[in-house]
């Protein structure tokens, strides 16, 4: 009689491992493996399928993530939205999400302007002082959608601690000083404009220069 329960037990313990489900980590590979071949549409629907809820929470975040990113560059911009407000409630405090959240109604939801303009200035106050590259992605990307407000002092105004800072990359530099220029254009001041193309120009020709 022992014996007998001992081996239904042993054939109860086999079919649970058979009919498990895969693991967080064998999912996300698999989520991986197919944003290396753009299908981002199979992504999020595989992540979709998921009982995320029951995911340890790094790894539920880590999945939000990469489902939001595949469902934005899908155009699937408001189901990338709801995702990434998803994981921010997580985790209200990644510079990375919100810029996620940002670059998503720039790609796929330019109606959303005040929503844009605050994702990214979220970023820029959890970023702080820092050399983050999301600070500087965040202040490229809101004097962009400020200028093409027409709000070209305040898109100035966000630009302007990058003016005279030290250690900040050569590309990110460029990409400044174009965000500057594009700027000063709107606000019709030519000639400033023309100056920090030049510079943006300049610095983008010596980078480039091989190594001696």
């Amino acid at each position: 009689m022992i014996a007998r329960l001992l081996h239904c037990l042993l054939l109860f313990a086999f079919a649970s491992l058979v009919h498990a489900e895969p693991a967080p980590d064998e999912i996300l590979r698999d989520a991986r493996a197919l944003q290396q071949e753009r299908k981002w549409k199979e992504v999020a629907s595989l992540l979709a399928a998921q009982n995320l809820a029951s995911w340890p929470e790094a790894k539920r975040i880590e999945a939000l993530q990469v489902k939001a990113q595949s469902e934005s560059f899908a155009k699937m911009g408001a189901e990338a939205e709801a995702t990434l407000r998803q994981a921010i409630a997580l985790q209200p405090k990644s510079p990375d999400l919100w810029v996620m959240l940002g670059d998503n109604y720039v790609l796929n939801q330019p109606t959303k302007s005040a929503e844009t303009i605050a994702a990214y200035r979220e970023v820029l106050k959890l970023a702080g002082e820092s050399l983050a590259w999301q600070r500087f992605s965040a202040a490229v990307s809101l004097a962009r959608v400020l200028t093409d407000e027409v709000q070209t002092d305040e898109a100035l105004a966000v630009l302007k601690p990058f003016e005279k800072m030290a250690n900040i990359p050569p590309t990110w530099q460029t990409k400044l000083l174009r965000a500057r220029g594009h700027a000063l254009a709107a606000a019709g001041r030519d000639a400033d404009a023309m100056a920090q193309f030049r510079a943006a120009l300049v610095l983008e020709n010596e980078t480039a220069k091989p190594a001696k």
